[in-house]
């Protein structure tokens, strides 16, 4: 239907905020979606990149993985440390739930 609304009803029970809401989460949606597009582009250009060696031209990113390592960022997610800030969140939290 209309910004995310499913019935007709639904539209008519929309208030003026909530419609106006809706349109600028949907033009933020839409500047999402242009600056995935040109991030495509930047990369699509970046993955052709060549280099001079010698008197030919090769490749910069032989493989797949010289490109983008996706093993690395996802090991890099799952052991992300803590970092100080959030651990002395955390340890607040231990301590006021120790305190009942």
């Amino acid at each position: 239907m209309y910004l995310g609304a499913k019935t007709i009803d639904e539209v008519d029970r929309m208030t003026l905020e909530e419609l106006e809401l809706r349109r600028k989460a949907y033009r933020l949606q839409q500047v999402d979606k242009e600056r995935d597009l040109h991030w495509q582009a930047w990369l699509n250009r970046q993955v052709k990149a060549m280099k001079e060696v010698g008197k030919k031209q090769e490749y910069i990113f032989k493989k797949f993985k010289d490109f983008y390592d996706y093993e690395k960022h996802l090991n890099d997610i799952n052991n992300k440390k803590i970092n100080d800030n959030n651990q002395r969140l955390i340890n607040i939290a231990i301590q006021a739930n120790e305190r009942g």
